[in-house]
Formats: C-alpha cells, sequence, structure tokens
C-alpha cells in the first residue's frame, strides 16, 4: 500500500491582503483617536491659558477703576490713576457697540486687515504701580504696533529693559509682542452718556485641527462715579 502524503493548505493571496486591511485599519483609527486626543488636550491647555490672559486683562482694568475712585477725594498733586483712566483707558471710547460685530475675525483679524480694532488696547498688567500710572502711561496702556496674530495662544510677551533676551521673565515689566489679544471700552450708544463703561476683552487664535478661528472673551462694566456724583 503506497503512503498517503497529506498536504497543509496555505493562506491565499486574498486572505493575506484582507488581513493586512483590517490591521490597516484598526491601526489607522488608533492613530487616529490618538491623534485628536492629543488635539482635545492641546487645545484645553491654549484655552485655559486664554482664559488666564484675559482674568488678568479684567483684574488690571478693575485695579485702575478702584485706585481711580479711591483719588477722587485726594487732592490734584496726589492723585497717579485718575489720568490713566480718563485718558488712556477711555482715550478711545466707542459710542456705537454695534460696530464691534460688524467685523468677522474667521482670521483673527478685521476686516482692514489689522489684528486688533482700531480702538484695541493691552493693559501691561506687571506695570501698575503708581509710579507708572503718574510717569508711563504709554506703559500701562498699550496701543503700540505690538499686535500680531497668535502663533500659539493669545499672551503678552515681555522682555527685560535691556534687551537681555529673556523671554516672558517674571521680573520683566516691557511688553514686547501682543498676540491674538485686545481690549476695547464701550459706553452707552447715546454720545455723551459717559455713566458707564463695558471692557470687551477678546481673544482669538486658532487652535490644533481647528477649521475657524477660536474665539472666546468676556465684558467687565465698571460705573463712572463722577456721573454718580452729580446725580
Amino acid at each position: 500500500m503506497s503512503g498517503i502524503v497529506k498536504f497543509k493548505r496555505g493562506d491565499t493571496i486574498v486572505e493575506v491582503m484582507f488581513a493586512f486591511a483590517i490591521f490597516s485599519l484598526v491601526a489607522i483609527i488608533g492613530l487616529t483617536l490618538m491623534n485628536m486626543g492629543i488635539q482635545t488636550a492641546q487645545a484645553s491647555l491654549e484655552h485655559t491659558m486664554a482664559r488666564n490672559e484675559i482674568f488678568m486683562q479684567a483684574e488690571a482694568i478693575r485695579f485702575i477703576h478702584s485706585s481711580y475712585v479711591a483719588e477722587l477725594n485726594m487732592r490734584s498733586a496726589s492723585r497717579n490713576y485718575t489720568n490713566l483712566w480718563n485718558d488712556h483707558l477711555l482715550g478711545d471710547v466707542i459710542f456705537d457697540s454695534s460696530a464691534l460685530d460688524t467685523d468677522t475675525l474667521q482670521e483673527c483679524t478685521w476686516s482692514n486687515g489689522n489684528v486688533r480694532p482700531p480702538q484695541g488696547f493691552v493693559m501691561n498688567h506687571r506695570y501698575l504701580g503708581p509710579g507708572a500710572a503718574r510717569n508711563s502711561p504709554n506703559s500701562v496702556v498699550i496701543r503700540e504696533n505690538v499686535f500680531y496674530q497668535a502663533e500659539l495662544f493669545p499672551r503678552i510677551m515681555f522682555n527685560n529693559t535691556d534687551d537681555s533676551n529673556e523671554i516672558d521673565s517674571v521680573n520683566n515689566t516691557v511688553v514686547t509682542r501682543i498676540e491674538g489679544l485686545w481690549v476695547v471700552a464701550v459706553t452707552a450708544d447715546q454720545p455723551g452718556d459717559r455713566s458707564f463703561f463695558d471692557f470687551h476683552i477678546r481673544a482669538c487664535w486658532r487652535a490644533p485641527g481647528g477649521r475657524v478661528a477660536t474665539q472666546i472673551g468676556t465684558v467687565v462694566r465698571l460705573y463712572n462715579p463722577e456721573f454718580v456724583r452729580q446725580d
């Protein structure tokens, strides 16, 4: 009796390609989910950092207003924050609040190509002492051409006065770059009505993986004590 030879059947090329396709699909889905998780974490971090910048702007404005109110009963020679409040913070007040919504911010720019509205400014929250308010108000309320689109997230970058290239050090107080952040002062829509002021603080940047610009903001309303006292 001749022996019976048995042959084991191997995988066909179709089966191999099918298995490879399933493996590739699982790998792609895994990498996509991991990438989405990283983007979500990065976007959350950037959102938190932007909120911190907005919060510091709001606190700086409230500090200037509180200091201005505290000086109302002081001698003119002793007032440090009155001029800062009246002439610099309120230097370009908008009386028509609808003007804030006439421009699209899809690319974090206004219709005229600027990265902030013409009346926009930013508070230097590291330079709020009486000496700065009295002698260098333009270094407290920044309106210079140092506004740029946000490369990472909305932030204010500082530098030493000796140009030592140490960026964002705690001891630095000179603003060298403002990215994706601005403040606009708005009052009642009727000209001459300065009973209150709304400070619109806004941040705009492109979050990771976002198709449109991310925009967040808040409004700080402060009342004019001079108007209240006249009534």
